[in-house]
């Protein structure tokens, strides 16, 4: 009975604090080439009418996804640190954390993401945006990331899906359901292991 519990330990310290990725679905948003264009909240996962001040969105896409204005309660990867700085198209498969480019908190725009360079988007071709999100409004981030394809305003672009996680500082994949485990939770795992391993000797 004693091997049996010990040999569940490694299950305990690895489990997750019941943490999940939030996804949208297949949505295939229009954003309008016009200034409006679309704004989001990404908490109901719907489209809302014009707000300027992005009060109950938190990304407004324009002009066809050449502009992007953002609120502080999402901030997307960028080229910078600086509030206007381009948003970068993300490859798939990276994970998205820290170790990327994150204005401050505050609101943000970009108007220089679409282009022929490395990193930026290109006209009609999806993409990905990464972004932190303050999804409960209480300061603490989560990653997440955005499909989308996006036009020079000739004709309109596409939001096509978000995911994000639910638990602030977790890792996930770009343009993945996955969600890339804390360093410590592998340590734990580890620990968790030789200490069963250990005890089961000395019986």
């Amino acid at each position: 009975m004693r091997k049996m519990i010990y040999g569940f330990l490694p299950c305990f310290f690895a489990a997750p604090a019941w943490s999940a990725l939030i996804m949208s679905g297949e949505v295939n948003l229009s954003i309008t080439t016009n200034l409006d264009g679309i704004y989001l909240d990404l908490v109901s996962g719907s489209v809302v009418p014009v707000d300027d001040d992005l009060s109950d969105s938190q990304v407004n896409l324009f002009f066809g996804g050449d502009g992007i204005f953002t609120s502080e309660r999402f901030l997307p990867a960028r080229v910078g640190t600086g509030n206007s700085d381009s948003v970068l198209n993300l490859a798939l498969g990276l994970p998205i954390s820290n170790d990327l480019s994150f204005a401050s908190a505050g609101f943000g725009s970009s108007m220089t993401h679409i282009g022929n360079n490395v990193g930026q988007f290109e006209i009609g071709t999806e993409g990905y945006i990464g972004f932190k999100f303050d999804r409960l409004d209480d300061d603490n981030y989560t990653f997440g990331w955005m499909r989308v394809t996006l036009t020079n305003g000739s004709s309109p672009g596409i939001v096509h899906e978000w995911a994000y996680s639910d638990t602030p500082g977790e890792l996930v994949e770009v343009g993945g359901p996955v969600i890339i485990p804390e360093p410590m939770t592998g340590i734990m795992t580890l620990l968790a292991s030789l200490g069963a391993v250990f005890l089961r000797r000395r019986m």
